[in-house]
């Protein structure tokens, strides 16, 4: 099954990088070499490598997959993704389906997993799992409905319901469950966590945030690293970083951008970004001119 997967994907699939396709908010992956690090923010989604092998870090904490396995993200995240193995005979081929809070919470109501409710820990916001054929076998249907486009509005919905249905069965599908769950300790760091996306620019104190979702300010920040694998602070600092990456790719001026993504000083911006990114941003720049 695996096999026809990559080769529906392989054809469907019409350049490189990651790319829409016909069915809402199923992406495509494809590679030809490794890659990396490439950054982003990883959003709530089901995701599958089909052929190559796959890296991600959040903050200090690295999960790797490849196929046989699917891979779970619960939070908007800021990431850095590395392709790991990927040739232009083999390339690389992935396939992501975005999820909502909503879908997952509908799946939970009508197949009565209220069981998955009762865990009160805070669960890591990603996971690597073993993928079991049925799941298999569903994404391989998803994928298919692009031979037969007409299908896609009838038959790709429940065949989405079908994956969440079978993730949420598997050992760690109380770590999906958690963040369409209201009250939970996931559910409220997404909570917060769209509260610093909305506010990156500005100054953010830990104790305000914990009373935005409803926390004790000591309960909010554990909960936040326990799931996040980072502080809220750093989490805004990844954040303003990558945003700020963006802009300079755009041709947009350093001392500019730093001001723009809430830096008020912009030799402490370059530090930052130098830290994270491994090159100032002036020779990061002129890196990326260099191979467009």
């Amino acid at each position: 099954m695996m096999e026809e997967l990559a080769g529906l994907i392989d054809k469907h699939a019409k350049g490189l990088g990651v790319q829409e396709t016909a069915i809402s908010k199923l992406y495509f992956s494809k590679r030809i070499e490794p890659e990396g690090p490439l950054y982003g923010i990883q959003k709530l989604a089901f995701c599958i490598v089909v052929q190559g092998n796959k890296k991600i870090k959040v903050a200090d904490t690295v999960v790797h997959y490849g196929p046989g396995d699917y891979f779970i993200s619960t939070l908007h995240l800021p990431i850095a993704g590395f392709i790991e193995e990927a040739t232009e005979d083999k390339p690389f081929l992935g396939m992501v389906v975005e999820l909502t809070p909503k879908q997952i919470l509908k799946v939970m109501q009508e197949s009565n997993l209220k069981q998955l409710t009762k865990s009160n820990e805070a669960p890591r916001s990603m996971y690597v799992n073993q993928l079991v054929k049925p799941l298999e076998d569903a994404a391989t249907r998803l994928v298919r409905l692009l031979e037969t486009p007409a299908d896609i509005s009838m038959m790709a919905p429940m065949i989405l319901q079908e994956i969440i249905y079978r993730v949420l069965q598997e050992e760690q599908g109380h770590v999906l469950a958690a963040v369409a769950l209201e009250g939970s300790s996931t559910n409220k760091v997404s909570a917060a966590i769209k509260y610093i996306m909305d506010h990156y620019k500005s100054p953010i104190k830990i104790d305000e945030l914990a009373q935005v979702v409803n926390m004790s300010t000591p309960t909010f920040y554990r909960y936040f690293k326990e799931v996040t694998a980072m502080s809220p602070l750093q989490f805004q600092k990844q954040l303003r970083l990558q945003k700020a990456r963006e802009l300079l790719l755009d041709a947009a001026q350093i001392t500019e951008v730093a001001y723009q993504v809430g830096y008020e000083s912009s030799s402490q911006f370059s530090r930052e970004y130098s830290r994270m990114f491994g090159l100032s941003p002036r020779e990061d720049m002129k890196q990326f001119r260099s191979i467009i």
